[in-house]
């Protein structure tokens, strides 16, 4: 298995996560 690949993959979801929240957090301040 490639522990690159896994790791880029979890970073992308997490990453994707964490812009999903900061929108909300937006659309709330503003």
């Amino acid at each position: 298995m490639n522990s690159k690949l896994f790791l880029v993959v979890g970073l992308a979801s997490i990453s994707a996560l964490v812009l999903r929240r900061t929108d909300k957090l937006w659309i709330k301040m503003n």
